[in-house]
């Protein structure tokens, strides 16, 4: 282990390189298979049993893949390690995630078989392309049955993610959305709709059938008011005529038998209506595309560039993750409303040219004189816009005060703040009065169209009624139906409504949707890793195929670390381009300490956000060989709203593996006894849960190579306010041991001397050397040259 200063181009900088490489082997004991009952289909498999061996290592070349989807395909490379005699055998399959097999790629399974001295292979998967948008899928490959040879404990089991670059909702406006909002403001709103509902529709799943389900049986709603209108006749014009000549259309022999099997009529439809309604809200369309939506957006988020996330601040996130899904998974809803309310306008006009076919332009003129109405309504200005950005002021004004209300307590501007937000939202009171007023007028107007055209009718249509051409019951009717049209064009005016704010929510999911993401710079930078690491070792191979040259010295640890000719710059507020690092070239050994130091602005932070990979640099490239996981430690120290023990594991592949024991060394390495206070019980019932799921080796075992989906959900005896007792010191020391537990091979910590005095940086900094020298924390001795060298 050493420490040492690193001059990068013309600035003398420091950085803390901390790699912690703990191999634990999956041993697979001669040709018996310990992934007994594995199914070729990818189906979760039995667990692997890990023991001490010399056996030759098969792992991934790299923890995540990149593919786009119209590559047709990905090659995955697969390294071994170790002394290279003899064959050995490995099988692999892939397992669906968010991409499912045979709609995002094809499945592959199959077995892979190194040859003596043979040491890579690869696995080609074909990729599915699809002509609609759809956000980062990821399927995952695993290694299994190892057939006299160890599986690599982290790298048994790679994520393939596949990139669309296409635009949400379609590609039809793509170099208008490729502009950011100002591009989005010269796309029609129905426009934008349309491509978004084509895009549910046809791509998410169980979408389609059933909006088709929905669109069917909602005109059962419409069958059963045209039934309600005949019978409406019936009852005036036969059942209660009590001339002779209207007995012989009764239908029960006597009219109280006919009344009783007209009131059967009235009331049997509305138990199909209702059971059709459970079953509508049991197949929950809204709610599976808000799921769609929801989880789309959260995992385009996650893949944000550094520049798009700074972009969007918390609040807006938060607000179209909840309310902006829901609002654009109820617009497509409103829309077979909307369908469901023009069936039920056709209804009307069969009932009115079947039985009154001279009011019919009546019935036309309605409809006419509502869609006039509207057209006239959206061409008028509205002043709803500056209401709205009022809003989104005081809204923002609140988010502030919040976030920094101890800077503005401590400055004694409390009282200006009040002033600030009481004059502001009464500006916002003032602006929406005129709105309320044109709401209520713009409410009226379907419902004056009612009353209008009833009385038109009465006093045009009545004399027929006297000269028995009108049956008395068709013109009750037709009075329902005038009424009843009124009713449903102020519903429909509402839907309308509704779906103006859909058209503004889906704008906004279409500006989140299509900010830029960098996964196509960490497809590049992750197959540059991936060459260079191939070329690497064909160099270090190429006079002997033998890795151990000496104890505990693998070949592939011998591969250097590398920055060639790195540049990296910020552009400024005025446009002009800052050059941080220019032509930096350096070289490092895996299983170094090495600190970085320079004067303030020289660009220390910047070079560890660099080799952490939070930015990527403009020129020239960082090698990591690829087989190796980064972890960036930021200076500020993170706390999650989780319990104590789920922080520190936080970044543990499964979590319930974990080794109590190991936990507890390092955090009394660390003089962490408040922690451990914290997590006595935790520490106690993980031991029991270890002691009922014992390894077969457990002098050996690291942790099971089982990978689990880390719980964030809040248990019921989580307590959100525990970090708020513990001192500054303990906080960061948490953020640290939460790295030295995750144990990754390089580790990238920015300042972690900052924050102590001199005699507690000491005892840390002995800590990093030895997580260094011994490769990883807690661990084994007697895997320790089995394991990968630790760089910090």
């Amino acid at each position: 282990v050493s420490c040492w200063s690193l001059q990068l181009g013309s600035h003398p900088l420091a950085a803390m390189l901390c790699c912690d490489t703990t191999y634990q082997p999956l041993i697979g004991k001669g040709n018996s298979r310990n992934l007994a009952g594995a199914a070729s289909d990818g189906s979760p498999v039995a667990k692997i049993r890990r023991a001490a061996t010399n056996a030759d290592i098969v792992q991934f070349t790299t923890a995540i893949y990149y593919v786009e989807e119209d590559e047709e395909k990905l090659v995955v490379d697969v390294m071994r390690l170790g002394s290279m005699k003899g064959t050995v055998k490995v099988r692999y399959y892939t397992e669906d995630g968010s991409a499912k097999k045979g709609i995002s790629y094809e499945e592959t399974f199959g077995e892979l078989m190194f040859e003596e001295n043979e040491y890579r292979q690869s696995i080609e998967i074909r990729t599915i392309a699809n002509a609609y948008w759809s956000a980062t899928m990821e399927f995952k490959v695993h290694l299994a049955d190892p057939d006299s040879c160890n599986l690599g404990h982290h790298l048994h089991s790679c994520r393939v993610k596949i990139i669309d670059t296409d635009t949400f909702p379609s590609n039809k406006y793509r170099e208008h959305l490729l502009k950011g909002e100002e591009g989005l403001e010269s796309i029609s709103a129905s426009g934008l709709f349309t491509e978004y509902f084509k895009l549910c529709f046809l791509q998410v799943p169980s979408i389609s059938w059933r909006t088709v389900m929905c669109l069917l049986f909602d005109q059962l709603k419409n069958v059963y008011r045209y039934v309600t209108l005949c019978l409406n006749i019936y009852i005036v014009d036969v059942l209660c005529n009590l001339n002779k000549d209207t007995e012989e259309q009764l239908l029960r022999p006597t009219r109280e038998g006919t009344a009783v099997v007209i009131g059967l009529l009235y009331v049997a439809p509305m138990l199909i209506l209702h059971l059709w309604d459970i079953l509508k809200a049991k197949m929950d369309l809204v709610g599976h595309l808000r799921l769609y939506l929801q989880a789309s957006l959260f995992r385009r988020y996650l893949n944000y560039s550094e520049e798009s996330r700074a972009s969007v601040p918390p609040a807006d996130m938060q607000h179209a993750l909840s309310l902006g899904c829901k609002g654009a998974a109820n617009g497509y809803m409103k829309v077979l409303h909307l369908f469901q309310k023009m069936g039920q306008l056709a209804v009307f006009t069969y009932f009115t040219l079947l039985e009154n076919p001279d009011a019919i332009y009546l019935l036309m003129a309605m409809p006419s004189l509502m869609f006039l109405f509207l057209t006239c309504k959206s061409c008028c200005s509205s002043d709803s816009e500056d209401r709205k950005d009022t809003e989104a002021q005081v809204l923002s004004l609140a988010a502030e005060v919040c976030q920094r209300y101890r800077l503005i307590a401590d400055y004694f501007q409390r009282p200006q703040m009040n002033e600030i937000f009481a004059r502001k939202t009464d500006e916002l009171r003032r602006q929406s009065v005129p709105e309320a007023v044109q709401g209520v007028n713009s409410e009226y107007f379907p419902k004056w169209l009612g009353p209008l055209f009833v009385g038109v009718y009465v006093a045009l249509y009545s004399p027929s009624v006297f000269d028995n051409s009108v049956s008395l019951g068709t013109f009750l009717a037709m009075i329902h139906v005038m009424k009843d049209i009124s009713s449903e064009f102020a519903e429909a005016y509402d839907i309308i409504l509704d779906l103006t704010d859909t058209f503004e929510s889906i704008k906004a999911l279409t500006v989140f949707f299509n900010k830029a993401t960098d996964l196509l710079m960490w497809k590049k930078v992750n197959r540059q890793r991936r060459e260079a690491t191939r070329q690497a070792r064909d160099e270090l191979f190429k006079n002997s195929h033998d890795e151990n040259r000496e104890q505990g010295v693998y070949k592939t640890d011998q591969i250097k670390m590398r920055i060639d000719g790195m540049t990296f710059g910020w552009v400024d507020h005025f446009g002009n381009k800052k050059d941080i690092l220019m032509n930096v070239t350096s070289q490092v050994d895996q299983g170094k300490l090495v600190a970085v130091v320079g004067p303030h602005g020289s660009g220390k932070k910047t070079l560890l956000s660099l080799l952490g990979h939070m930015i990527f640099p403009q020129d020239g490239q960082i090698f990591i060989p690829s087989h190796l996981r980064i972890l960036h430690v930021t200076q500020e120290a993170y706390i999650l709203n989780l319990s104590p023990w789920r922080n520190l594991i936080f970044g543990c592949a499964n979590p319930n593996s974990v080794d109590p024991e190991r936990i507890k060394m390092i955090l009394n390495m660390l003089e962490m006894k408040t922690t451990l206070d914290l997590i006595k019980k935790d520490l106690e019932k993980q031991a029991e849960l270890r002691a009922g799921h014992k390894p077969a080796d457990d002098s050996e075992a690291e942790e099971s190579e089982d990978e689990e989906e880390t719980d964030m959900n809040k248990s019921k005896g989580d307590d959100e306010t525990w970090h708020e007792s513990l001192t500054y010191s303990e906080k960061v020391k948490i953020h640290l041991a939460r790295a030295l537990i995750m144990n990754p091979e390089v580790l990238v910590l920015q300042r972690p001397l900052h924050h102590y005095d001199d005699l507690n940086a000491g005892k840390v900094l002995e800590v990093l050397y030895t997580h260094v020298h011994e490769r990883g924390l807690g661990l084994p001795e007697k895997g320790r040259w089995h394991r990968r060298p630790r760089s910090c």
